[in-house]
């Protein structure tokens, strides 16, 4: 007992004067993944309808399709193959055990073997149609326009293919028309509460965004169109004025007139400028149209 009082004395004076070592941690992430139980629902019962024997070898088949197959025999009645859902936590895998034959005994007499599957319905396929077109002469320095289109309409000879291709290529004019009416419209920000307004808002945005797209496209497809089918005369009047023509020009086009409507929305209309966007002449009509409305009312008021 004397030496090992003696002996825990001396470890206590070493734990004493031993300093201290600073103690090391770590953490850990604790998951669990809960999954609900799987609950299964019959739905409907297999059932063959009404077979006049004898059988004699003869095969009943009644698949998942509702399709039934009777081989020789005379077969009649409601029939159906069985049916089960299967709820819980989705992406689990469920295994599903049948018996692989069972007897039938018939009301009357006889009996029906008969040998179960489980089926599983057909994948939908689709069918598609590969399109490649590459463009021919491409300009020197740039590398030529090669298109692979899929599509699920028919394309039986050339003219159904550049059918397609004249679709595809107004793809970004679409995407285009939407950002003016996203963007310079901004019908997103409206806070209408209910689906009337909004509609309405939308038919009246739709036309205000046609009109700017249309304007701009009009002015790089056929830039000599006439300035009247696109403007009114007012509004060729205001923008002659803003730019201080003397007279009217002898032969107004629709690129003349989509040029002086960019400045007003910031263009700078330098010499190795790209023709004016859709957003610069958003912004110079909105301000066409504000200093329209103060054009017709002051001609109000003088008139008055």
């Amino acid at each position: 007992m004397k030496k090992l009082l003696i002996s825990a004395g001396a470890l206590a004076a070493l734990a004493f004067t031993t300093p201290a070592l600073a103690a090391n941690t770590a953490t850990a992430n604790a998951t669990v993944n809960i999954v609900s139980p799987l609950s299964l629902t019959k739905d409907a019962d297999l059932n063959f309808g009404t077979i006049v024997g004898p059988f004699a070898g003869e095969v009943v088949h009644v698949d998942t399709a509702g399709a039934r197959t009777c081989g020789g025999l005379t077969c009649s009645g409601t029939f159906g193959a069985a049916a089960f859902t299967v709820t819980g936590t989705p992406d689990q895998d469920v295994v599903l055990t049948i018996p692989n034959s069972v007897t039938l005994n018939g009301s009357v007499s006889g009996t029906l073997d008969v040998d179960l599957s489980t089926d599983k319905p057909a994948d939908p396929t689709l069918e598609l149609a590969v399109i490649h077109a590459d463009e021919r002469e491409a300009p020197a320095g740039r590398e030529p326009i090669r298109w692979r289109l899929l599509t699920d309409r028919p394309v039986d000879d050339l003219a159904s293919a550049i059918e397609k291709l004249d679709w595809y290529s107004n793809r970004w004019k679409i995407e285009t028309y939407h950002k003016v009416l996203k963007s310079g419209c901004q019908a997103e920000r409206s806070q209408l509460r209910t689906a009337e307004r909004l509609t309405n808002l939308l038919a009246v945005l739709c036309i205000v965004a046609w009109r700017v797209f249309w304007l701009t496209m009009t002015s790089r497809a056929r830039p000599e169109a006439p300035a009247g089918v696109a403007l009114t005369e007012a509004e060729i009047a205001i923008l002659d004025q803003m730019a201080g023509a003397a007279s009217p020009s002898a032969k107004p086009t629709v690129s003349h007139y989509l040029v002086t409507i960019a400045k007003l929305g910031g263009y700078l209309a330098r010499s190795k400028d790209p023709p004016p966007g859709n957003l610069v002449v958003w912004r110079g009509l909105t301000r066409l149209m504000d200093i329209h409305l103060g054009f017709e009312l002051s001609r109000r008021v003088v008139g008055n």
